[in-house]
């Protein structure tokens, strides 16, 4: 029974770490539009640093796993 719950656990933390990647990924796409569409100097700084912060929590799972 021990071995069926850590297993079940595992699952659930792949999966976790699968949703985490794609909403990271998601928050990478959307500051590479913002840094595309935006005209205004302050908004495109704003999606710079969106995308920098995406990329190191990428990283970081990717490290994690």
């Amino acid at each position: 029974m021990p071995l069926l719950s850590g297993l079940l656990w595992a699952i659930a933390l792949f999966d976790t770490f699968r949703l985490l990647e794609a909403l990271v990924l998601g928050a990478l796409l959307a500051g590479l539009f913002g840094l595309i569409a935006r005209r205004n100097l302050f908004l495109k700084a704003l999606a710079m640093d969106v995308m920098g912060t995406a990329s190191v929590a990428l990283f970081v799972l990717v490290a994690a796993r």
